[in-house]
Parts: structure tokens; C-alpha cells; sequence
């Protein structure tokens, strides 16, 4: 399924060599994770255009050495924002991964979130929101002049996508068929749970239950008619795993 020779070496973190990307044309199970960047135009509106070039840079160099760590394989992403693919394969733990990854990115945007405050004494607060999911996904290269890109196709990807566009507050959603996936010790290894509005305590977090994606929506929300036919797919908050 994978042809041996490399198409890029991702940088080396802590002497450690991260897995390669390599050539590759055919299905694959996956986790597959998608990161959208929150109020992206609203940002965008707010910074001169090198500025704003010089913050997606800045995103895109610092995350990608997390997720080339953590073996992630990246794909292109239909917007502003990062998709990674995890590919589950002998000694390398793909889910745990890629949850790892996310939380490790987290904590880096709000580093460099803190850093533009300074700079530009505004109150922004970035957040990069992840939707995670598994699945078989076909995944194929595209041939550029000096190297390859990644491109995937399946639902898995799709679902991710929608996940990552939906929340909000640096939050990292996955569905019910990701923790299926893993065996009792995979899952000893993270939190999760959904939030709730309870009437006298407020909003109450209940661990291990689920919620479908349509109750995550705002109903007075433009564009939401897109996720709806992800409306029944039930869905978790991750909010920590060690």
C-alpha cells in the first residue's frame, strides 16, 4: 500500500525522527484530524495583509513540527485552518496520537496568542478548534514541480471538517465511532464528556455521554443548513488524554 520511498523528511523534535511521508495511492484507515481557525476574517480584517500572512505563517511552521512529531501525514484543509491525517499502522498508537497533537497545538496558539496581544495591544483571543474522527479514507498524491500533495477522500474527512467549523473556544470534538475505536486502556487514557445547561448549577460537564451534532448548533446560526446531514452523527469533547 506504501511505496518505501520518502517524499519529505519532517524536522526532527527532541532528537526524535518522526515518520516520513511517502507516495501513496489507496485506502487507508485513518484518524483523521481537521483544525479551523476561529474568526479567521474577522482577524483577517484587523491586521494589515503582511501582518496577516506573517500570523499564518507563523501558525502553520510551529504546528506543523507538533504534527509531523506526532506522524501526522498533512492534507489540505477547504479553508483557514489545518487537516492531518493519522495512519494506523504496527507501533504507533494513531489515535492517541493525533488526540496528542491536538492538545500539544492548542497549547501552542495560546502562546502565540498571548505573544499578538502584546504586539498589537488588542484583545483577541485565537483559538484553533479540532474535529477528529476515524475511518477508511482514500488517500492519493498529486505531482507539483518540486514536490507532492496529499489529498484524502471520505466521509471520516468530511465529518472532521464540520466538527472543527462547529466549535468553538479551542475546543477538540470527536465522534462516537472514534472512541469505539479504542480498546478500555486507549480509553482509561482520556476525558471526555459533553456540557450541559443544568437550571440551578448552570453549565455542568457529564463524562462519558454524547451529544448529536445538531444540539451543538446555534439554531439563529447562518449556514448551519450545510451540517445537516451530519445532524445525527453523535459527538464528544475531549478534554484531556495523557
Amino acid at each position: 500500500e506504501v511505496d518505501p520511498s520518502p517524499i519529505d523528511v519532517p524536522r526532527k523534535r527532541d532528537g526524535i525522527q518522526p515518520a516520513r511521508a511517502y507516495r501513496m495511492h489507496s485506502f487507508f484507515s485513518v484518524c483523521v484530524l481537521a483544525a479551523a481557525f476561529q474568526d479567521s476574517s474577522r482577524i483577517k480584517s484587523e491586521l494589515p495583509p503582511p501582518e496577516y500572512f506573517e500570523l499564518l505563517n507563523r501558525l502553520s511552521q510551529d504546528t506543523s513540527e507538533i504534527f509531523d512529531f506526532y506522524q501526522g501525514i498533512r492534507g489540505k484543509y477547504p479553508g483557514e485552518g489545518f487537516l492531518y491525517y493519522f495512519i494506523k499502522k504496527p507501533g504507533a498508537n494513531y489515535i492517541i496520537n493525533a488526540l496528542k497533537s491536538a492538545f500539544e497545538v492548542i497549547e501552542k496558539i495560546k502562546i502565540i496568542s498571548k505573544e499578538w496581544q502584546v504586539r498589537k495591544g488588542w484583545f483577541n483571543e485565537m483559538n484553533m478548534n479540532m474535529g477528529v474522527d476515524v475511518g477508511l479514507v482514500f488517500l492519493g498524491t498529486i505531482k507539483r514541480e518540486h514536490d507532492f500533495e496529499f489529498l484524502g477522500v471520505g466521509d471520516s474527512i468530511t465529518r472532521a471538517v464540520h466538527l472543527s467549523r462547529v466549535t468553538r473556544g479551542g475546543a477538540v470534538f470527536a465522534t462516537k465511532d472514534l472512541t469505539n475505536t479504542l480498546d478500555d486502556g486507549e480509553k482509561k487514557s482520556i476525558v471526555y464528556g459533553v456540557r450541559r445547561r443544568h437550571p440551578e448549577k448552570g453549565q455542568v460537564f457529564i463524562e462519558k455521554s454524547f451529544s448529536r451534532i445538531s444540539d451543538l448548533l446555534n439554531p439563529e446560526a447562518e449556514n448551519q443548513d450545510k451540517f445537516m446531514d451530519l445532524s445525527r452523527c453523535d459527538v464528544t469533547e475531549i478534554v484531556s488524554v495523557r
